[in-house]
């Protein structure tokens, strides 16, 4: 590419890259830390917030054996507050899925009863007295949702490093070693004194997944649509993606911004999704390299409004993976190894073959899978792309440089320019956990609260790591 053509790229950047976190919708902006207690004030989150246990759907008036019969948790994430009522302040944790508890007291005339937690892996803050809603308290486990999916794996993202990872998990607390079958790079929010822009840490879950995601102004419209003009092809520079020819009745800013595939997150994510970008599966990694480059980050920062956002095959094989619930972490930590010879990955890397379709433009839309494509008799007149996603399964720490020193390369390990005395503690990148590690103060935080980790990544003693 001649020098002429990298500035024209390089000015076409801001309009593709920043378009995240600002929709136009109404409906897209309903998460904020008031509106949880509103509108999922039990759970913290719109989708568990449904998991009412069947018992309570049969016969809500039913009375608790008080003192003597145990209960489990029927729902993914149940908060426990310190009094009966719905305060933003009285929030002292948050029980999992299948923990146990007594019933000690029904609060009348309220939907709260008094608890005596019996067993758990999560961390609650000591309290004279312990209150749940009774709706997701029942007699029997929650065994179907234990064995989903999405009990299995959970994402951390690193924003220091712009690296996602993948882990399988093992165990419900911090006393094992997870297992990395993902690690890729992905695009963050950009650096901005007021910190608006800038990706916000905390621990979420998936609410919603879309295929071919269209922001609500439409800015930004959905990657593919039946009604739309044809997108540029494989191979097209940046500029293509912005013509006013590609775009529906020539309006919009940048076709296919949120590529493939866009996982909504909650709860209170300022609406920073994680997706895909434009571009096809067979430019690779191409539209995330870009906000590497030299002339890039020369004249302008070209990351995102917040959102993290990745390649178009890398998001495609973690919808086949994760499932609405799953777990999403974002942390901006030190990276090490907790095990430096990575003796449980002798394998660096795995294929995975996919054929992209037609089907569920703007909905949970079909998946890509080659082989589930095929079995489900998906015609080929319904295929967009088809290929195959060599899947990085060998951890790879980056290094942590202090400052503006950090900040300044293209693949470096602190993206925001944080000193050194701004870090607490290290991510084990090879075995998903986190250790004595504390957001820096100096970033926003969202989700469920600052420093509100799930058990199963907080690592239990005090384990030995290696530094890259």
């Amino acid at each position: 590419m001649n020098l002429f053509k990298k500035v024209v790229a390089v000015a076409l950047l801001p309009a593709v890259l920043l378009g995240c976190g600002d929709y136009g919708s109404n409906s897209d902006k309903k998460e904020n830390t008031d509106e949880i207690e509103i509108f999922s004030p039990h759970t913290g989150n719109e989708v568990f917030e449904n998991e009412i246990a069947p018992q309570q759907v049969q016969s809500p008036y039913r009375s608790f054996i008080l003192g003597s019969e145990k209960y489990y948790v029927w729902t993914s994430r149940l908060n426990v507050r310190s009094a009966p009522d719905i305060q933003s302040n009285n929030i002292v944790g948050a029980l999992g899925l299948n923990d146990e508890v007594l019933v000690v007291k029904e609060i009348e005339g309220t939907v709260f009863v008094e608890i005596q937690i019996l067993s758990t892996d999560e961390e609650i803050a000591p309290a004279d007295a312990y209150y749940v809603s009774k709706d997701y308290l029942s007699t029997k486990k929650n065994e179907q949702r234990q064995s989903e999916n999405r009990s299995r794996y959970f994402m951390i993202q690193n924003v220091a490093t712009e690296k996602m990872r993948v882990y399988e998990k093992q165990c419900d607390d911090g006393a094992c070693a997870h297992k990395m079958i993902l690690e890729a790079d992905i695009a963050v929010g950009e650096r901005s004194d007021d910190r608006a822009t800038m990706t916000v840490l905390g621990s979420f879950n998936v609410t919603k997944w879309y295929k071919f995601y269209q922001d609500g102004a439409g800015l930004y419209p959905s990657w593919y649509h039946p009604d739309y003009p044809p997108m540029p092809g494989p191979g097209e520079s940046v500029r293509q993606w912005t013509k006013s020819k590609v775009m529906p009745r020539g309006k919009g800013n940048v076709r296919g911004a949120f590529g493939w595939y866009t996982a909504h997150v909650g709860p209170d994510s300022r609406s920073q999704w994680t997706h895909g970008t434009l571009g096809w599966g067979s430019d690779k990694t191409k539209y995330i390299d870009v906000t590497r480059g030299f002339f890039s980050n020369l004249f302008t920062d070209p990351r995102s409004h917040g959102c993290t956002r990745t390649d178009n095959e890398t998001i495609a094989f973690v919808r086949q993976l994760i499932e609405v619930g799953t777990p999403i972490i974002k942390v901006y930590a030190i990276e090490a190894m907790g095990d430096p010879s990575l003796s449980r990955y002798p394998q660096k890397s795995q294929t995975w073959s996919y054929i992209l379709t037609k089907n569920g433009s703007r909905t949970d839309g079909e998946k890509a899978d080659r082989a589930e494509v095929l079995a489900r008799g998906t015609s080929s007149d319904r295929w967009l792309e088809e290929g195959v996603y060599t899947v990085d399964t060998y951890p790879d720490a980056k290094t942590f440089s202090s400052g503006k020193k950090g900040a300044r390369k293209s693949k470096n390990g602190n993206v925001y320019a944080l000193d050194k005395s701004d870090m607490r503690g290290v991510f084990l990148i090879d075995q998903g956990l986190l250790v004595n590690y504390a957001h820096p103060s100096e970033l926003s935080t969202g989700g469920y609260g600052r420093n509100s980790f799930p058990s199963f990544v907080v690592a239990k003693g005090s384990p030995t790591y290696v530094l890259p």
